[in-house]
């Protein structure tokens, strides 16, 4: 920052002019941006007119509400509000309007990580040369509660990229348009109609779900059923597999989605499978299927093809599905002792908070403690009753019991019928009720189905 007279300059930013748009219309329209970054922007240092008048109409909301606007029309509606108060024109509302429209746009394009990843460092840059500034003024002053104040805003550039700086939500009058959006939260079903039902339509956006079942029980069969099913529904999906090998993903995923069976394919015989995949194809949301190692791959590495998929495809994914989580790196070494259950719960919260920051389901399977349980009973001795006797439960995991508590969802697969049919039991459901479970539903691994399947599912809606 510059004087000339008794004018005050700010340095510009002097950012590309399509990654400036970028910024302010992320700031303006997207929650997880402006609570990691979009806060920490100076106006002022804008290279336009409606740049600046986008971004201080969003940093005043967020002074209103607690976090940022979230959604260009607040935007525009507050410029509305500032025209009428004669602060600015009708024609500043027209561009910005304009501006943000263009962003509206472009959205499902934009990179919000890559983006931050640019702009954080110059943001953090400026904070701490702004407090190195008032560290000197403070210190020659001796001033303590300016050095403090320094303290704290040195703390504020760390944070910058790492922790949401929102205030939370109001608890008031006008919060209850937060509530009334999560009745329309974007659901995905899982492709069993009875499980759907339990589960209010499906799983919503941004929510990590966790399935337990024993060997052989159908986990991994369940994970492609549930990929197909997404495909079916134009869902942008990522399959990471750290067991089993990508042809046989690939079978099963074929399979799935043209009733061929898996053997068929694998023994080579494609033809009618083909021809059915040329019919439905255009109808199907992309899918990558890809082999990861295991006990090596971390959940960067994960972020990484992931955003690499998205630069790819030109917008963001639905689904990632990983089989299994259980078997990704721990993002540091853990203790001697208990240091495997420490380190898989901390990837499965990784994780989750991954898919609630990006926006998408994930879907992962794990492994129970085997069939040596008396699962006629619940923790404490109480015996189970009704249709939930005999079932996986929360607990039954195999290692960490942190995957039960972080999930979102958790599932248990519990074969009937010598493994002619499956029920599915919610075992936990942050989002809705839990412990109630569907009939036992016919399943068909030849095809890698577990329930029948609806080729035209999402065909009238696109």
């Amino acid at each position: 920052m510059v004087k000339r007279g008794d004018e005050e300059l700010v340095t510009p930013y002097n950012f590309a002019p399509r990654f400036e748009r970028a910024v302010v219309y992320l700031a303006c329209g997207d929650l997880r941006f402006y609570g990691l970054g979009g806060h920490g922007l100076d106006p002022k240092a804008l290279s336009t007119g409606p740049h600046k008048l986008a971004v201080e109409a969003a940093q005043a909301i967020a002074r209103d509400i607690g976090h940022g606007p979230g959604s260009s029309l607040l935007v525009v509606q507050r410029l509305s509000r500032w025209r009428a108060d004669g602060k600015v024109t009708h024609e500043d509302v027209l561009a910005v309007d304009e501006l943000l429209e263009e962003g509206d746009a472009a959205h499902s394009t934009l990179n919000v990580d890559a983006i931050l990843n640019e702009l954080i460092p110059v943001l953090r840059q400026r904070m701490q040369d702004a407090a190195t500034r008032d560290l000197i003024d403070a210190t020659a002053k001796n001033d303590d509660e300016g050095i403090a104040q320094v303290e704290d805003a040195l703390a504020k550039a760390r944070s910058l990229g790492k922790v949401e700086n929102t205030l939370g939500t109001k608890v008031s009058s006008h919060s209850f348009e937060e509530i009334t959006r999560a009745r329309y939260m974007d659901r995905l079903p899982l492709g069993v109609a009875e499980l759907d039902v339990l589960l209010d339509g499906g799983v919503p956006r941004g929510t990590l779900t966790v399935v337990l079942g024993d060997q052989k029980s159908g986990k991994s069969m369940f994970s492609s059923h549930v990929t197909a099913s997404a495909q079916l529904r134009r869902q942008f999906c990522a399959y990471a597999s750290l067991e089993v090998p990508r042809h046989a993903i690939l079978a099963r995923l074929k399979s799935n989605l043209t009733g061929v069976p898996i053997n068929t394919l694998l023994n080579g015989d494609t033809a009618q499978a083909k021809q059915v995949m040329a019919e439905i194809e255009d109808r199907l949301g992309p899918c990558y299927v890809k082999n990861f190692p295991a006990k090596a791959t971390t959940v960067a590495h994960l972020r990484s093809w992931v955003s690499d998929l998205e630069a790819a495809e030109g917008r963001k994914l639905d689904l990632l599905v990983v089989d299994y989580l259980d078997k990704l790196k721990p993002p540091k070494s853990m203790d001697k002792e208990g240091s495997s259950y420490a380190g898989t719960g901390n990837v499965f919260e990784e994780v989750r908070v991954w898919a609630e920051q990006q926006g998408f389901w994930c879907f992962s399977p794990t492994q129970s403690q085997g069939r040596g349980r008396d699962r006629g009973k619940h923790k404490g001795g109480q015996e189970n009753t009704g249709s939930t006797r005999d079932v996986l439960d929360m607990g039954d995991e195999a290692d960490s019991v942190e995957k039960s508590r972080v999930a979102d969802l958790f599932l248990t697969l519990n074969p009937r019928d010598e493994g002619r049919s499956i029920l599915f039991y919610v075992a936990g459901y942050r989002h809705g009720v839990s412990r109630r479970a569907t009939p036992p539903i016919p399943v068909d691994f030849t095809c890698g189905r577990l329930a029948p399947v609806d080729l035209s599912a999402g065909a009238e809606e696109w």
